[in-house]
Order: C-alpha cells, then sequence, then structure tokens
C-alpha cells in the first residue's frame, strides 16, 4: 500500500474519532440537561409532576430545547466575531 493512501486512511480514522467524541460529548451534554430538568420538574411544590410517567419524555423535551437554544447562541457569537 502506498504511503499516501496509508496516511489518508490514518486522517480518516482521525476524523472518525474525532467525530464520535464530539458525538459522546454531545449525548452527555442533552443527558445532563434531561437530569436537571427532571430535578426541576420533581422538585416541584405543586406535586403534578410527581404523579406523571412523562417525566422523561418532559425532561428531554427540554434538554433538545436547551441545545437547539445553545446552539443558535454559539451560531451568533460566532458571527458577531467576523
Amino acid at each position: 500500500m502506498s504511503k499516501e493512501i496509508n496516511d489518508l486512511k490514518q486522517q480518516i480514522m482521525w476524523l472518525q474519532n474525532q467525530n464520535a467524541s464530539l458525538i459522546n460529548r454531545q449525548e452527555a451534554l442533552r443527558d445532563h440537561f434531561a437530569g436537571m430538568a427532571m430535578q426541576g420538574l420533581l422538585s416541584s411544590t405543586t406535586g403534578a409532576y410527581k404523579r406523571n410517567d412523562n417525566i422523561p419524555v418532559w425532561a428531554y423535551q427540554m434538554a433538545d430545547a436547551m441545545l437547539a437554544e445553545k446552539a443558535k447562541n454559539v451560531f451568533n457569537e460566532s458571527n458577531k466575531n467576523n
């Protein structure tokens, strides 16, 4: 195998590892946000959430909304610097 092809394969593997790492961090952040949202829902003084099976669904919907907002803000901040 030529050196160029071997170098290209190594670069592709490195990029795949970087992508996997980024996905894992994004999933971990989503889980963290969902956990915090769930904690907030369960600590509600009204108790309405304590009797509902949809708490995990709501928590992840909240986490997804937080990630979407975070992505918009990151994009907007990077555009301000240009």
